[in-house]
């Protein structure tokens, strides 16, 4: 084919471009997580999307962490009315910064609700384990002794909570880098 199109004129070359970027850098997300009491669930992050399909990511990242219906979760972003403070959306740090402080906050969130769980089913926190397989909450060992998320969302507003556990499941969170990635490659 390369010979072909020399005979014609053509020019066939082999072209090679390098990169070296740098990536996840600070120095700080934000990210807040509330739980409503149906167990509707609303983030509020400080990064805003630009077709990187952050919203899509940032809400599985919470079913799949809480046990949350992924239809059944919002992300609010860019609105400094509402959200968190951010340092932005640029230089890949959309999901490295910014959904490591979603997983901050949801982490706070699910210890919270172990807590709740475990005393609505009259067993120590240390007990109860998220199934992600069935998304309940469960006492180890005893998967019929379980509660669903949004069981433990209303019982977060409405039900008689452990001792130093406040009402709702509210949490705002940071994430701090601890350096950047230099991402290269040839193509």
């Amino acid at each position: 084919a390369q010979a072909e199109a020399r005979k014609q004129g053509r020019l066939v070359g082999i072209g090679m471009a390098s990169y070296v970027e740098i990536c996840g850098f600070g120095p700080w997300e934000s990210s807040s997580i509330r739980v409503d009491p149906s167990g509707a669930v609303s983030i509020f992050t400080g990064i805003s999307p630009h077709g990187q399909g952050q919203e899509t990511t940032f809400a599985q990242m919470i079913a799949d962490e809480l046990g949350a219906d992924f239809d059944r979760i919002i992300v609010h972003h860019g609105d400094t009315g509402n959200t968190p403070q951010g340092n932005g959306t640029m230089g890949s740090r959309g999901l490295a910064v910014g959904g490591a402080a979603v997983m901050v906050s949801a982490v706070k969130i699910r210890d919270k609700m172990l807590a709740i769980a475990g005393h609505s089913l009259e067993v120590d926190k240390d007990d109860i384990e998220y199934d992600r397989a069935t998304g309940t909450y469960r006492v180890k060992g005893t998967p019929d002794r379980a509660l669903t998320f949004n069981e433990i969302a209303g019982a977060a507003y409405g039900g008689e909570l452990p001792a130093g556990i406040e009402a709702g499941l509210v949490t705002t969170d940071f994430f701090s880098t601890r350096g950047e990635t230099y991402p290269f490659g040839t193509h």
